[in-house]
Formats: structure tokens, C-alpha cells, sequence
């Protein structure tokens, strides 16, 4: 992704990866699973992940800290 890999760092980041869907695929319904593993210093009333597809919002939830994997499914 970048300099830093897939690492997102301090208290506001985002990163961007391009994804290319052929028409057939874009006319299914389909699902972004993003799997994340967040620092237990994390303030989840105040963190979140967020996707945007051509600037539309498609979901948003809370990042969790957590001893562990989480992962956000969006629709």
C-alpha cells in the first residue's frame, strides 16, 4: 500500500487501494470484509473505520480494541 505497508498510524490515517471489478462482478451484490487488529489504547467511542466507494460512504464502524483480530464486513 505504502511507505509503511498496511499499517494506518497516529490518530487520524487512511489509505486508499484501488479495486478493479470487471461489470458482472459490479452488478452482484457483494461484501468488503477488512480484517484489523487495533492497540488497546484504542478510544472506541471516538475510532472508526469507515469505506468510501467513488466518495459514497458504504458503512462505517467502530474500531475496537481488542486482544485479537476483528473484522468489519460491509455490504
Amino acid at each position: 500500500n505504502n511507505i509503511h505497508g498496511f499499517r494506518l498510524a497516529g490518530e487520524i490515517a487512511q489509505a486508499e487501494w484501488p479495486i478493479f471489478l470487471t461489470e458482472a462482478q459490479a452488478q452482484n451484490r457483494l461484501s468488503f470484509r477488512l480484517g484489523y487488529l487495533a492497540a488497546v489504547s484504542v478510544m472506541p467511542e471516538g475510532s472508526y473505520l469507515s469505506l468510501t466507494v467513488n466518495d459514497t460512504v458504504v458503512g462505517r464502524t467502530n474500531i475496537v480494541g481488542t486482544r485479537g483480530v476483528r473484522t468489519a464486513v460491509f455490504d
